[in-house]
This record gives C-alpha cells, sequence and structure tokens, in this order.
C-alpha cells in the first residue's frame, strides 16, 4: 500500500488508470466493474448482446439449446446472465435440460454478491412442486458441496418430492455425518433412496461413521 500511494504523489497518477489501480489494491469490491480508457464499457456492452443472443437461442430451441451456451451464460458471470438462467427454467420441458441450466448456476457459488440469489433459486426449485425442477435443482445443488450445505438442509428437511429430498441428502451427508446428531441420523435413515443419494454401500458406510 505506501508503494500504491507513493505513486499516487507523481502528476502522472492523477489518471483513471492510477486511481482504478488503488480501489483495486485497497478493496477489490469497490473496482468491480469499472471500465477505463477508449474502450470503456465496450466489454459490459458485447456481454449483454451475447446473453440476449443466448437467451433468444434458448427461446427458440428449448430443450435442444446446445449444453455449452448454458455453461457460457455462467461465465459471463453476470446478474442478467443470471438472470437469464432462471428464466431459461420454464422455456425448458425435460428434466436433463433444466439440471443443464441450474448446474451453470455453479459458476456463480464463488460471487459472494451472486451466490445468494443463484443458491435461493436452486433451493426454491428443488422443494417445490414441479417434479422436474424439483429433480434438476437438487441434482444440480447437491453437486456443488459445502458452499450449498445450507440449502441442501432446507431441501432435505422440506421438499416435497422424495427423490428431491434423496438427492439433498446425499449431497448434505458429509455434513450430516460431522454433525453426527440425533437429528442428522434421522435425515439419512429417512431419507435416503438408492441410487438418488448414493450406492448402497456409501450408504452402510456413512452410517457406520455416526456414533
Amino acid at each position: 500500500m505506501i508503494r500504491t500511494l507513493a505513486v499516487l504523489r507523481r502528476p502522472a497518477a492523477r489518471s483513471a488508470v492510477a486511481l482504478l489501480t488503488l480501489l483495486t489494491v485497497l478493496s477489490p469490491g469497490l473496482s468491480r466493474g469499472l471500465s477505463v480508457g477508449p474502450n470503456a464499457g465496450a466489454g459490459d456492452r458485447s456481454a449483454r448482446d451475447r446473453v440476449t443472443e443466448i437467451w433468444a437461442v434458448i427461446q427458440d430451441r428449448g430443450d435442444k439449446t446446445p449444453r455449452g451456451l448454458f455453461d457460457e451464460l455462467g461465465q459471463i458471470g453476470t446478474p442478467q446472465a443470471l438472470h437469464t438462467l432462471e428464466r431459461s427454467i420454464d422455456a425448458l420441458r425435460r428434466v436433463w435440460s433444466k439440471k443443464r441450466a441450474f448446474a451453470a448456476m455453479g459458476h456463480f457459488m464463488g460471487d459472494a454478491e451472486l451466490r445468494p440469489k443463484a443458491l435461493n433459486t436452486l433451493e426454491f426449485h428443488a422443494k417445490g412442486s414441479d417434479e422436474a425442477n424439483a429433480l434438476a435443482a437438487s441434482q444440480a445443488l447437491a453437486a456443488f458441496g459445502e458452499v450449498a450445505y445450507d440449502s441442501l438442509y432446507v431441501v432435505a428437511r422440506t421438499a416435497r418430492d422424495d427423490r428431491a429430498k434423496a438427492f439433498a441428502v446425499g449431497g448434505l451427508a458429509p455434513e450430516l455425518v460431522k454433525r453426527n446428531d440425533a437429528a442428522s441420523l434421522e435425515l439419512v435413515l429417512d431419507g435416503w433412496i438408492t441410487p438418488h443419494s448414493g450406492s448402497r454401500d456409501r450408504a452402510v458406510d456413512e452410517l457406520w461413521r455416526f456414533q
């Protein structure tokens, strides 16, 4: 930080580039989304245009949408991209295609700002009454690991579809074993369904871990 402040004393350091550098050092979050130079905003416009293009394909092709487009939305990583993934759920019909959209939300698990919104969307659908959404969302959620434990716990306890509960229990099993209490054991005993939660061998192994 001393070097950064020293640089700012130079006349040339009054530029927007130097200011952006300081913001990045002091608080990376403050500089998020800022652009400098003659092409300022070009990247944002390009991302918005690409998201719009992908949404048009999803509307047109539905379940036949190439899988890579859902991943591309996740990689773009903007609020608009996440919103488009959420909108795509209603444009898709089959479990496997919905799962692709839900799975692409995994790209947002490393984003402190957008992760809660993505998890809320997954949790809402996983515990809901729409069978295809519940199965697709719970499978995707179970694959996200520790970052999704809180949502998985809610789904394991409250999902309407038993298979969605089973997917959640399978994904949550390491945490349930770690908790090692009566409520966690009950969730495993009541919610585990092979093969949705995992294999029989894995079920036996998880149960042996409770002491």
